[in-house]
């Protein structure tokens, strides 16, 4: 079994933000990656992404497990083995003013959307935006970063306004039946899982369940998925992407918008979503997207 070489690493770029960019790789600094391929003890092992090193050929890490006393290790590509979670807290913002968009409370049956503040042209980009948040497709992992969130809010203000930003979506009130109670049975395992088998205070278990299932929910209602060329998927939230609302003519494209791949560099804005208008727009004329594939557009309405 092949080691990774835990010592003192400077964490030179951490502080930036941007999507760094490895042998095949892009991966947003902070993100909380597994490791694998590696000695027993390392098997899926947390650690959080602090940066690409060129001239090693790998990619610098934190270990997370309060064991490892924040130490930093270098480690090839093959070895960040599932991507958990990242959390990007200069992304969560509400609606600018003065822009070519804005929210209304009220569209039709689907409740709030966004509207075209101004008159755009077809093919004109509307608005792009970076997703404040973005887990694998795990429950788990969406919890993890929930607890983290909610924790670190307390005495950090970038992660205050994220969560804000998460907590002003809507929260699937209109999900099925089977999604809630799938909901609040993943919710359940998430606390479990938490509280690592001490006991715990029926009443706080009830409230933390409730939680953690409406955060589910939440995720589930918004989530965005997001192709990253030669990565895993991983689905994404935005403070203003999400709001828009689905139509089987939809009035704009979302499109995830990638730079060349540059190993090594740090590259802010990679994989933006951009917001472009497929017809000319009219002011206060609704932004709606296809939720679904490509090919739904095509489909008989019965389908």
């Amino acid at each position: 079994q092949r080691r990774c070489c835990l010592k003192s690493v400077e964490a030179s770029g951490s502080g930036m933000r941007g999507v760094v960019h490895g042998l095949r790789l892009r991966l947003s600094l902070g993100s909380v990656v597994y490791l694998g391929q590696v000695s027993e003890d390392l098997q899926g092992e947390p650690c959080e992404i602090l940066g690409y090193d060129v001239e090693q050929g790998r990619w610098r890490v934190q270990m997370l497990n309060p064991r490892y006393q924040r130490r930093s290790a270098l480690v090839p590509e093959e070895y960040l083995e599932d991507f958990g979670y990242c959390i990007m807290p200069e992304n969560g913002q509400e609606i600018p003013a003065r822009q070519a968009f804005s929210q209304t409370p009220e569209q039709g049956l689907c409740g709030r959307g966004l509207v075209a503040a101004l008159a755009l042209n077809a093919g004109e980009c509307v608005f792009e935006e970076l997703p404040f948040l973005l887990t694998a497709d795990d429950t788990m992992e969406v919890c993890r970063a929930y607890f983290r969130m909610r924790s670190e809010a307390r005495t950090n203000t970038a992660l205050s306004q994220v969560l804000a930003s998460f907590l002003a979506l809507e929260a699937g009130s209109s999900l099925p039946s089977s999604a809630k109670t799938r909901a609040a049975e993943q919710a359940a395992v998430a606390f479990e899982a938490a509280s690592g088998g001490r006991a715990v205070d029926d009443a706080v278990k009830k409230r933390e369940e409730l939680e953690l299932a409406e955060t589910l929910l939440r995720w589930e209602a918004n989530r965005f998925y997001r192709d990253t060329p030669g990565a895993p998927g991983a689905f994404a939230l935005y403070s203003c992407v999400c709001r828009m609302n689905h139509s089987c003519e939809p009035s704009v494209s979302a499109d995830c918008r990638f730079e060349p791949l540059q190993p090594g560099a740090v590259v802010p804005g990679d994989g933006r979503c951009s917001v472009v208008a497929k017809k000319d727009l009219q002011p206060g004329e609704a932004l709606t997207v296809n939720y679904g594939p490509t090919e739904l557009l095509a489909w008989p309405v019965a389908q």
